[in-house]
């Protein structure tokens, strides 16, 4: 299973569960609402696009659905919450 077929169910999976529709989660990852059609259309992407934007979808997955989370997809540890008062 290629990296992209790995997003694509990723994605898939995020947007059965939040009920969001592809344009918008394509906005949230890319700031484009093509992008993400597009992928699942065919399309390509950069590695540093990719990662980011399996970063986010770890990062916002709604935690009362973590076993929903593709199980042949590893999944990126969440982000740090930023400590109050400490400069990143």
């Amino acid at each position: 299973m290629s990296a992209i077929t790995r997003f694509i169910a990723v994605t898939t999976a995020f947007r059965e569960i939040s009920g969001l529709e592809t344009t918008t989660l394509s906005w949230r990852l890319f700031g484009d609402s093509k992008k993400l059609g597009a992928l699942e259309a065919g399309a390509d992407i950069q590695v540093t696009r990719y990662e980011r934007a399996l970063q986010w979808l770890s990062d916002n997955w709604p935690p009362e659905h973590d076993a929903y989370w593709p199980s042949d997809v590893i999944r990126p540890a969440k982000t740090p919450a930023p400590v109050p008062g400490v400069a990143a």
